[in-house]
């Protein structure tokens, strides 16, 4: 995530819930890029998205590149009984 974003964030949330929201205002960033990436939106909805908060053209495709790494090594792990 970009630091100018995220403090961005830090002020608008501080300035909205004070200190305590200078405190809430990355986990909270992280985990809408987290369900952004888990739901599966379409990259009409997602690329946007992730363009806005890594202001880095390549950060879309970096999130498909790292989904699809993580994808693979789900299948690859072998459950012994």
């Amino acid at each position: 995530m970009h630091p100018v974003v995220l403090m961005a964030l830090m002020m608008l949330c501080s300035l909205l819930l004070g200190v305590t929201g200078m405190f809430v205002a990355i986990p909270m960033l992280a985990a809408a890029k987290y369900y952004m990436i888990a739901a599966e939106l379409p990259p009409a909805l997602f690329n946007p998205l992730v363009l806005a908060i890594e202001v880095d053209e390549k950060g879309p495709h970096r999130n498909f590149v790292d989904k699809q790494r993580g994808a693979s090594a789900q299948s690859a792990v072998v459950v012994h009984e």
